[in-house]
């Protein structure tokens, strides 16, 4: 059995894209369990760095359309990554 790591941290990283596939900046991209938000950049990238091991919730927040919400799982020492279109 694999054991994980739960008092290790990990990162939530990736990047948000229209749904012509270019990427969107300045969209909120959050954990509200831990009251964390990065927004995106340029190339519509964030990164969310030093979040405990666990299940999250992450909420996308762009002007003018309504909250989009999914469940992630960041696992101790790895990146998990997201797209969204």
């Amino acid at each position: 059995a694999e054991a994980q790591d739960t008092t290790g941290t990990g990162a939530v990283r990736g990047v948000v894209q229209s749904q012509a596939l270019q990427p969107v900046r300045d969209v909120a991209v959050c954990l509200p369990e831990i009251g964390r938000c990065e927004v995106t950049d340029d190339g519509g990238r964030f990164v969310i760095t030093d979040v405990r091991a666990g299940r999250y919730r992450l909420e996308i927040i762009a002007t003018g359309q309504p909250p989009l919400e999914s469940s992630i799982d960041v696992r101790a020492g790895l990146d998990t990554a997201v797209e969204v279109l």
